[in-house]
């Protein structure tokens, strides 16, 4: 039917040579056979949509056939999409590859300040392309998780970041993002060298932690032996503050959609008092990223969060730039 050699509708099969000689026609005794094509939107055929029946049907008409079409396009335009898909991943698996061979992505430092002092404590690592820095970091990440990557290209972002410590500053650490399928991993584990108990934090970032929280739980003991773990108060997937009870990380970021407004917002103010409390009471640290304003960095200030990052206190730069202008 594809190569033309076959109507679409062939409602009596004896009455085709080209079907009679067909080895499947008798094999499972094929009488009548509607057939159209599927095709992708470029016009390519990748199959055809069948349908056969055991005894002569010369009663299925030009409607019946309509049918068929109509039901082909719906299946063709699946098909597309699954196959659209597929390469979408396979374009993004040969870039993320090209990427990390090329030594294409840069480190950036976001600096995080101790806010009673205004003292430098730390970097968190942020990756940036190299050619176009521009680019979207979280929109690299999909196209790494749409291609199954993220474990390779997390763990090339980890050894760089590894890299900018600062052997003037051994007081100063360096935060670096990771999945839960990079955290969980052994390949983490044995990036990290010894001795970096305390210029190291393992930022956990991500809303698949609450469907893994085990297995999260579980790394998140065993790396603590080699770093401090942080958690994202609202990307890590928490209901509520047993969540983070139960993670047990050393430090909590708490999210900057939190924190926008918070000087004149009594519900952010309120939700910030019970995390400074939970951290008073657990020993956990809190760090308040994304903190735009000088009103809501002195509101910080008021509630007692000791430590902060964001705009307003120095924006990210290449490492060894970072200036702070509060």
């Amino acid at each position: 039917m594809i190569e033309g050699r076959l109507p679409e509708r062939v409602t009596d099969t004896s009455h085709y040579d080209v079907a009679s000689c067909l080895p499947i026609t008798d094999a499972i005794n094929v009488r009548a056979h509607f057939s159209v094509p599927l095709r992708r939107r470029d016009g390519r055929v990748h199959g055809s949509l069948c349908c056969f029946s055991y005894r002569p049907r010369p009663d299925i008409d030009e409607r019946g056939m309509q049918v068929l079409r109509s039901v082909a396009a719906i299946v063709s335009d699946q098909i597309e999409s699954r196959i659209e898909l597929e390469e979408r991943g396979e374009d993004a698996a040969q870039e993320i590859a090209r990427l990390i061979a090329d030594d294409d992505l840069a480190i950036i430092h976001q600096p995080i300040y101790d806010l009673t002092d205004w003292h430098l404590i730390g970097h968190e690592c942020l990756m940036r392309h190299k050619a176009d820095p521009e680019r979207s970091p979280i929109e690299l990440l999909e196209r790494a998780r749409a291609a199954g990557k993220t474990l390779e290209l997390e763990l090339y972002i980890a050894r760089k970041a590894l890299g900018t410590l600062d052997p003037a500053h051994p007081e100063r650490f360096v935060a670096i993002n990771v999945s839960p399928a990079t955290l969980t991993s052994a390949a983490l584990a044995a990036l990290i060298p010894e001795g970096l108990e305390t210029r190291l934090v393992i930022e956990l970032n991500s809303q698949e932690t609450a469907t893994r929280q085990a297995e999260v739980m579980e790394a998140i003991g065993s790396l603590k032996e080699r770093a401090w773990v942080a958690v994202n108060s609202a990307g890590a997937g928490f209901t509520g503050l047993q969540s983070l009870v139960d993670l047990g990380p050393d430090i909590v970021k708490i999210d900057g959609d939190c924190l926008a407004g918070l000087a004149a917002d009594p519900a952010r103010r309120a939700l910030v008092k019970a995390l400074v409390q939970f951290a008073g009471e657990t020993g956990v640290t809190l760090i308040a990223q994304g903190v735009e304003t000088r009103e809501d960095l002195q509101a910080l200030r008021e509630l007692g969060v000791r430590f902060a990052q964001g705009y307003i206190l120095g924006k990210p730069s290449a490492p060894g730039r970072g200036v702070a202008v509060c």
